[in-house]
């Protein structure tokens, strides 16, 4: 069954606020062309789930500016990455050695043996193909704006403290979308 995509989105959607169940999402995901055998019909269509749950989200096709997803990360507000085989969704960054936390989308992948930290350049080691879109949102939960996404200009505030591979317990009361 893959349901990475609604996951992804269910993340996005968690940053709003909004709290919706698997069961919600893959009912949405359907409405936008979300197939058991297919998963989500590329990363359009992931950008029309994030509308129909009121996630503003903006795409970005091709090769991900790794830059502006480190800010965004950063910032607070997680990335979706779009690969021809799943959706990661980054949701801290290290800048001591340039690895993504990109959470439970890794983590559950075979490839990763239980890992979630990668580099941009080691995500294609995991199966699912090179990054070939990017999907950005502008959480009102970070103190900072969006670099992509929204509400500011790329260098405009301060970036909070980057989490490191040893902080990896969520915050008080999430739930895994994959547990």
């Amino acid at each position: 069954l893959a349901v990475c995509g609604p996951a992804a989105a269910i993340a996005f959607a968690r940053k709003t606020g909004r709290n919706p169940t698997m069961q919600e999402a893959l009912g949405l995901a359907k409405q936008v062309g979300w197939t058991v055998e297919q998963g989500m019909a590329g990363p359009g269509s992931q950008q029309r789930l994030l509308q129909s749950m009121g996630v503003a989200a903006r795409l970005t096709e091709g090769v991900p500016d790794w830059k502006s997803v480190a800010a965004d990360v950063q910032r607070g507000n997680p990335v979706i990455l779009s690969t021809p085989g799943h959706y990661f969704v980054a949701e801290r960054y290290n800048p001591e050695d340039g690895t993504f936390d990109f959470g439970q989308s890794a983590a559950v992948l075979k490839a990763s043996k239980g890992r979630r930290w990668f580099r941009p350049e080691e995500l294609s080691s995991l199966g699912m193909g090179e990054a070939r879109a990017t999907l950005y949102m502008d959480s009102p939960e970070s103190p900072s704006p969006s670099v992509v996404a929204g509400r500011a200009a790329p260098n405009a505030g301060a970036a909070p403290p980057a989490a490191g591979p040893g902080s990896s317990s969520p915050p008080a009361g999430a739930r895994d979308p994959l547990a």
